[in-house]
């Protein structure tokens, strides 16, 4: 169902009444919306305006905070996978698996900052696969004290990611604004 010009005018009007089986309908005619240009018996309901507005108040603080979070914990994360890839490649000189996992977990934090689910998707995939690489094969090669303090640091991010992504509000009213914005 369509809403028309004169429906967004009387969802503002102080006379606004729904009904079932007719739709929105003014309280003082009992009747739809009828008038050319301007309704004679309109008045601006404050308090619905000052409703809206608070929640779109309270949307983009949301919003706000949810790319905030994200954006401060996609360098956290891009640092500890720095990090790894800096200590393998001096440890062991092996480190073009952890760059390749460093680059992708970069394009999927893009494309995920810009509202695309199925790289969100895609991407918590991806975090088991690291959760059993580093956590099962990279420990079985080298269980040293540093494997076992990244493998707690790299499993705390990785849990605290899909924390992020898929429960946190903040995050999900950003996230459901970027689709919204980018489907535009």
């Amino acid at each position: 169902m369509a809403i028309s010009e004169h429906d967004i005018i009387c969802l503002s009007c102080k006379y606004r009444k729904f009904d079932l089986d007719d739709g929105l309908l003014c309280n003082l005619t009992n009747n739809k919306s009828d008038f050319d240009i301007s309704c004679s018996y309109f008045i601006d309901d404050t308090e619905i305006r000052k409703t809206e507005n608070s929640k779109i108040l309270i949307n983009q603080q949301k919003s706000e905070k949810g790319r905030k979070k994200f954006i401060i914990y996609s360098g956290i994360y891009i640092f500890f996978n720095l990090l790894v890839v800096l200590i393998s490649f001096f440890n062991s000189g092996n480190y073009f698996i952890h760059l390749f996992d460093l680059l992708f977990n970069i394009l999927f934090l893009y494309y995920i900052h810009n509202g695309k689910n199925w790289i969100r998707i895609l991407f918590s995939l991806f975090i088991v696969f690291n959760l059993i690489q580093f956590g099962i094969l990279d420990l079985l090669v080298e269980s040293n004290d540093f494997s076992i303090i990244g493998f707690l640091i790299l499993n705390s991010c990785f849990v605290y990611q899909i924390y992020l992504l898929f429960i946190d509000s903040d995050f999900k009213v950003f996230f459901k604004q970027q689709r919204i914005f980018n489907q535009q």
